[in-house]
């Protein structure tokens, strides 16, 4: 097993597990108040993001929801309004001993985008009442009221929460932001606000998150497990050959042989005639014997042992430990997959208090109440920041910090040298669906903010009778909303 180990190329699955806690397990979160915070006039040098032009709100003074949806759903319709990658929706709501304050902040990046962000507020009104008929609202388009709503630096301790939220119950029942708000009630004057940060992403950013996340899953995948086998074997052959062989020739041979020739011959002169005549007889005998022996003598053993043992066994070797972190690879892949579609989000809480316990507290409360079922892809972490001259204890980032808040945008800190500085936000990538189950509104009452559940209905009572209808008794109502141009006649 030990010469097997020794094939695999330990190096590149150290490098790609290192990759993989950086990015799915976000090691550096751990180190966060060790990183320096990147300077946010130097990030926004170019003037892209201002109050009077990139910024605005609307205010949320009564909530209505119908009982038979869903209100996360209902909220996942307003962000997809704005999943484009060129957006970020913040909900803010402030808690004070007396009352609750609830806005949704709607922000574009860019220069001179004032018409384009007035467009984006009356969208985001529209939205919330299209989804959430009956609904109040107030738009905030001033800039001395944004200022107002968004100054953060009265606040000492600011802390952030990331964590993947999910559904725990069923309809997301036990885990409202109601919980937070009537569970920790602050003391007089001692108010805290919570802002719930989402920056779109767009589809070109989403396939390149993906293509890294496959790219880390293809190089583990071969070290998930492998299999080798080990045996022996042994083979011995003896042969021996022996030729022995006999041969004997006889040959015996008897010639005869007798001839007869005869010969007549004439001649003719004047006068006489000759007439001659001879003959003669011959004969042979002839006798031959001949014998030839030999001797060749062929014997033949040939004998072939083979003596061996053979023995192979086959060996299945698994890494629980890829196994673990290829599931989870495998599900925060599928989990971009569908959240592209609905929209992806860069997400992050922040908590702004005056006592640095009770940011600390709220920001864990937060983390309990959304951590669901399907939470445990990545891990949830809380790291707080105090203001200079507060406490001993203090972070030299903590203004940069309050200043990318209060623009609405996610702190970024630096890690590594001049040479290999890397970026970095405290954030979840987040699908709209995963959202709704936090950034949306409670489902009971809170002190300044009543939250109501009605049923719609036919909102045009009328006849079939065809009579004049000429006595008024009133006006239609939808949703615990008063519609002013909807007169109710019956004759």
């Amino acid at each position: 097993m030990s010469d097997v180990d020794k094939t695999l190329n330990e190096d590149v699955l150290v490098d790609n597990l290192g990759k993989i806690a950086f990015t799915l397990d976000k090691a550096y979160l751990q180190k966060l108040d060790e990183y320096t915070t990147f300077p946010f006039d130097e990030y926004n040098k170019d003037e892209i993001i201002s109050l009077d032009s990139n910024i605005r709100a609307v205010r949320v003074k009564k909530w209505v929801f119908d009982k038979n949806e869903k209100p996360g759903e209902c909220f996942k319709n307003v962000l997809n309004t704005f999943s484009d990658g060129d957006h970020t929706i913040a909900l803010l709501v402030k808690r004070t001993a007396i009352t609750t304050e609830m806005y949704f902040i709607i922000k574009n990046e860019g220069i001179n985008k004032n018409e384009k962000s007035l467009a984006n507020m009356e969208v985001l009104d529209a939205s919330i009442k299209g989804n959430f008929p009956g609904s109040e609202t107030e738009s905030i388009g001033d800039v001395d009221k944004l200022s107002a709503l968004l100054n953060f630096n009265t606040y000492s301790s600011v802390a952030a929460m990331t964590n993947i939220p999910s559904e725990f119950s069923e309809d997301h029942i036990t885990q409202g932001i109601d919980k937070v708000l009537n569970g920790i009630v602050p003391q007089k004057d001692d108010e805290y606000m919570i802002l719930f940060m989402a920056e779109s992403l767009s589809n070109d950013a989403v396939r390149e998150i993906l293509s890294g996340y496959e790219d880390l899953a293809t190089a583990i995948a071969p070290y998930l497990q492998h299999q080798f086998q080990s045996g022996s074997n042994r083979l011995e052959t003896e042969g021996e050959t022996k030729s022995i062989a006999n041969s004997e020739t006889i040959s015996k041979t008897i010639t005869k042989t007798h001839s007869i020739n005869v010969n007549v011959s004439a001649g003719a002169s004047v006068g006489v005639v000759k007439v001659g005549a001879s003959a003669g007889y011959g004969y042979s005998w002839g006798h031959s014997d001949g014998k030839s022996k030999g001797e060749t003598k062929s014997e033949g053993t040939n004998r072939s042992i083979a003596l061996g043992s053979s023995e192979s066994n086959t060996y299945t070797y698994k890494s629980y430990m890829v196994a673990n972190i290829a599931e989870k690879l495998e599900r925060t892949m599928k989990r971009i997959l569908e959240g592209q579609s609905t929209g992806l989000w860069k997400y992050a809480v922040y908590v702004l208090s005056n006592d640095s316990m009770g940011s600390i507290n709220i920001a864990n409360y937060l983390r309990a109440i959304t951590q669901g079922k399907e939470s445990y892809t990545e891990p949830a972490f809380v790291h707080e920041w105090r203001k200079s001259g507060s406490d001993d204890d203090v972070s030299d980032s903590y203004d940069d910090i309050i200043k990318y808040i209060e623009n609405v945008t996610h702190p970024i800190f630096v890690s590594g040298d001049k040479i290999n500085q890397v970026l970095l936000t405290p954030t979840s990538l987040v699908a709209a669906d995963e959202l709704g189950y936090v950034v949306s509104f409670p489902r009971k009452s809170l002190q300044g903010l009543p939250v109501l559940q009605g049923v719609q209905f036919g909102r045009e009572p009328h006849t079939l009778l065809g009579s004049d209808l000429d006595t008024e008794i009133g006006n239609g109502y939808h949703m615990y909303e008063k519609i002013e141009a909807q007169a109710i006649n019956i004759s």
